[in-house]
């Protein structure tokens, strides 16, 4: 069969369609990977991680005002596993916030008057992120305990 025959034509036609869908398959592990994935990814990994109902990134033609840099989103993707074993606890709250923010250091403060009520203290820096803050706070502390979020005392702010 020779290369001008309709058949031949066909069959390499169809093999040129499907190049870009066979080069994305043999690479597909990539996808996967918090630090090599496309950034276009990025919210899909998010959703899958139970994320990007905490954090805000970009999902149409104009950039949010509040999203989050790529570099920030891959280290959260690249961290959730651990951030959701501690889930609950300080440390968790506070490791997720400076990935979150890129600020630090946030602090929480037991109030000794009322139990279970904690003070979340933010860095001056990480102040203009407080609905994300928000959002991050009620989804990972316990349910039983109740915040207030204050600037932090060490940042010369009033």
């Amino acid at each position: 069969m020779g290369d001008s025959e309709p058949l031949a034509i066909l069959l390499q036609t169809m093999e040129e369609m499907h190049a870009p869908s066979e080069d994305i398959i043999a690479d597909v592990a990539r996808f996967f990977s918090a630090y090599e994935a496309p950034e276009r990814f990025l919210p899909l990994l998010l959703s899958w991680l139970d994320l990007s109902r905490l954090v805000a990134h970009d999902e149409g033609p104009q950039p949010r005002k509040d999203a989050l840099p790529p570099g920030r989103l891959r280290n959260l993707i690249s961290n959730a596993a651990e951030l959701s074993q501690w889930r609950g606890t300080e440390r968790a709250l506070l490791r997720f916030l400076e990935m979150a923010t890129g600020c630090a250091p946030f602090a929480v403060i037991p109030d000794a008057n009322r139990p279970f009520h904690i003070s979340i203290q933010v860095p001056g820096a990480a102040l203009e992120q407080i609905p994300m803050i928000q959002r991050i706070v009620e989804s990972e502390k316990p349910a039983y305990v109740t915040y207030e979020i204050k600037p932090s005392s060490n940042t010369g702010e009033s």
